[in-house]
């Protein structure tokens, strides 16, 4: 019998709140989390806290760390994983593209974006202390120029506590446990 994952997309701009609710997501229910900024980090070859230089956020070396992340989640969506991509997913192709690739897996899908007030995002960003992410508040200037296109997912406005985004979340998920992926029907 062949398993089926369940891919979530976590999507935003820097300092959205992406990694937290991922994060709590991973930890609650077990599935499987997939930080870009983690892997980028991986390929680059430094620790997760060393803050990287500017040619690792080429195009070409984006295209790697994505594709990576991309590979990573087939294979745990072929294995019946829940997984969480946690990435900015900024451009419409990368939220078609993962959502494409989920579902040639045979894998169900459901993208989230998190929105928050430009001054949150950068409070957030310069606020932070030991976290994998080098965006600043010049990234997310940067990023608020972004033609983002149409956003189709369920959206999430983090300008509120965290605990208030996780129950959201769980809500548009339908989550109360552990996370797994549906079953095929003997």
């Amino acid at each position: 019998m062949t398993q089926h994952g369940f891919m979530i997309a976590i999507g935003g701009l820097s300092g959205s709140g992406k990694s937290t609710l991922a994060g709590r997501l991973a930890a609650d229910t077990g599935a499987v989390w997939l930080r870009s900024d983690s892997i980028r980090k991986e390929l680059w070859g430094v620790d997760p806290l060393t803050k990287l230089p500017p040619e690792a956020y080429s195009r070409d070396f984006s295209t790697k760390t994505y594709d990576t992340l991309a590979s990573r989640m087939e294979d745990a969506l072929r294995a019946g994983r829940v997984v969480i991509v946690d990435m900015s997913f900024a451009k419409p192709v990368e939220r078609a593209s993962f959502a494409d690739r989920a579902a040639a897996c045979g894998a169900g899908f459901h993208g989230i974006w998190l929105d928050a007030a430009s001054d949150t995002l950068k409070t957030r960003v310069d606020a932070r202390v030991g976290d994998v992410s080098d965006a600043d508040s010049k990234i997310v200037t940067m990023q608020l120029g972004f033609d983002l296109g149409d956003i189709e997912w369920s959206r999430i406005n983090t300008d509120r506590p965290a605990d208030s985004v996780y129950r959201l979340a769980c809500a548009l998920l339908g989550v109360q446990g552990p996370l797994r992926a549906p079953q095929p029907k003997p």
